[in-house]
This record gives C-alpha cells, sequence and structure tokens, in this order.
C-alpha cells in the first residue's frame, strides 16, 4: 500500500491486500485508489477494497464510490452505493455488481471470514494470509467447489479441520502444507 498526499489530490496504490476506508469528502482533492487496472474514486464514504491475484472487489458501507478503469485499460465506469460490490478481473473489461453485506465484508477486522458462495481456491487465498502453513487446492475441480460459511482466521490445521466439516473435502498433510482435496 503506497498512499500519497498532494495539494490536488489524496492518493493510494494497492499492490496486493485488503483495506477498509472511511474518507471525507473533498471536491479539491480526491481521493482516488489504484488496484490492479481499476481507480476507485471516493465521493465520501466508509468502504472495502480488495485486491488479490489480479482479481477486485469493492464494497460500500457507507456513500457512494465510483469505479472507473485506469488509464489504457477497457471497460465502463460504476457508482456503486450501499451494499453494493464490484468484482472485476484485471484485463478484462467487464465488472459484476451484485449486494452484499457490509458487515460481512468488514468482518475480517474481527477474525471472521463471511463466504456465501465462494470458489474454494479464493476461500483457501484468503485463508493463506492468517496461516504459517499453507493450504493448497489439490485441482481446478475442487478450486471450483462453492463455500458459504463463516470461518474464524486462526491456525491452519484449526481452518482445515473447519473446512473439512462443513464443506465436501478432504485434508492431507504435505511437506508444502495442507491439500484440500473433493470427496
Amino acid at each position: 500500500l503506497t498512499v500519497r498526499l498532494m495539494d490536488r489530490e489524496r492518493r493510494v496504490v494497492m499492490t496486493e491486500g485488503q483495506a477498509i476506508f472511511d474518507v471525507a469528502k473533498d471536491a479539491r482533492r480526491p481521493f482516488l485508489i489504484e488496484a490492479g487496472d481499476r481507480t476507485v474514486r471516493v465521493l465520501g464514504t466508509q468502504f472495502d477494497v480488495r485486491y488479490r491475484d489480479g482479481r477486485q472487489s469493492v464494497t460500500v458501507a457507507r456513500g457512494r464510490v465510483e469505479v472507473r478503469p485506469s488509464a489504457g485499460a477497457s471497460g465502463q465506469a460504476y457508482r456503486l452505493t450501499v451494499g453494493q460490490r464490484l468484482d472485476h478481473e484485471t484485463g478484462g473489461a467487464e465488472a459484476r455488481i451484485s449486494t452484499a453485506s457490509p458487515q460481512a465484508v468488514f468482518a475480517w477486522r474481527t477474525g471472521q471470514l463471511v463466504y456465501r458462495n465462494e470458489p474454494l481456491a479464493n476461500v483457501v487465498a484468503d485463508l493463506n494470509q492468517y496461516s504459517d502453513q499453507p493450504l493448497k487446492v489439490a485441482d481446478a475441480r475442487t478450486g471450483r467447489l462453492p463455500f458459504s460459511g463463516v470461518l474464524a482466521a486462526s491456525d491452519s490445521h484449526d481452518m482445515a479441520r473447519t473446512l473439512t466439516l462443513i464443506a465436501p473435502v478432504t485434508s492431507t498433510s504435505t511437506p508444502e502444507g495442507l491439500l484440500l482435496r473433493a470427496k
């Protein structure tokens, strides 16, 4: 995360990660966040931006934000309001707008990870941010399994055990980490 506060703008560049922003409106100094090939322009709001593995998501809890293609990228601009989420993959022209619970999205701040029909590969990528021993999916089929549930960010063995109870997967310990495979 790089932050530059200048006379005419406030700019954040996210190369990877997730952050919650609570920004006061200032027409003379717009607040811009670059994540991949999209720029989020803040219009006075509280929102979450996540950028990981070439995928961006923006969820609004209060106010509005505008998400538009960065210079040289294709696609259209979107204005998001409370309870809306934008998902986009870097390099693509399209974005998907859906409804989202800001409370669920912001739950990561307190160690809760909330998912609703999320591909298991995305869940594993999130869990690996909290673990010294990596979790891995065995194959593409396992990675595409939809997952819904609430997980506590804890050690990888606890998280893997919870996943095997909730999702149709098994866990095997390997020298590279814990391997998850569809049943």
